[in-house]
């Protein structure tokens, strides 16, 4: 039997106030569902919330990795955040942050993801340090070895 795939979906977006590859776990798009709306739909809205009500920590951010999940399909939404600054050169090595939100909610020192979070956040450092700029990187589709089957790009 093949094992269910960790990640249900991706979303490649510029379209918010940080650019933002954005991974939705498979036991997140029912709580980003919610209220009827498509996952991609739901998580963009909620990435935008967290954006807006944190924006004194994404400043400086030119573009973030965002893994999407939930404990439960009746628990609340929880997103892993981890932006990187700007660069004088897109292929400089970046400093980066992570941070945890619980409903939206910064959780205080949750630095944390899982082993898989953390996998897919270095393909796409490796991916990132291959592109020429931003929107080429937004673009790029990396090789996980989770098979994300629905991927979206909206630059």
């Amino acid at each position: 039997m093949a094992n269910r795939p960790f990640y249900d979906r991706r979303i490649s977006t510029m379209k918010l106030a940080v650019p933002t590859k954005a991974y939705i776990c498979t036991s997140g798009v029912n709580t980003y569902s919610r209220l009827g709306l498509d996952p991609e739909i739901g998580s963009m809205r909620h990435l935008r919330e967290i954006y807006e009500r944190h924006s004194e920590l994404f400043g400086d951010r030119e573009y973030a990795i965002a893994i999407l999940w939930s404990e439960g399909e009746d628990n609340p939404s929880m997103a892993d955040i981890f932006g990187f600054k700007k660069a004088t050169n897109w292929t400089d090595n970046r400093e980066w942050n992570a941070w945890v939100f619980r409903n939206g909610v910064l959780v205080p020192n949750a630095e944390r993801s899982c082993q898989i979070g953390l996998f897919t956040v270095t393909v796409e450092s490796q991916a990132q340090r291959r592109t020429k700029d931003l929107e080429e990187f937004m673009r790029t589709d990396v090789n996980l070895l989770e098979h994300t089957p629905r991927s979206k790009v909206w630059i």
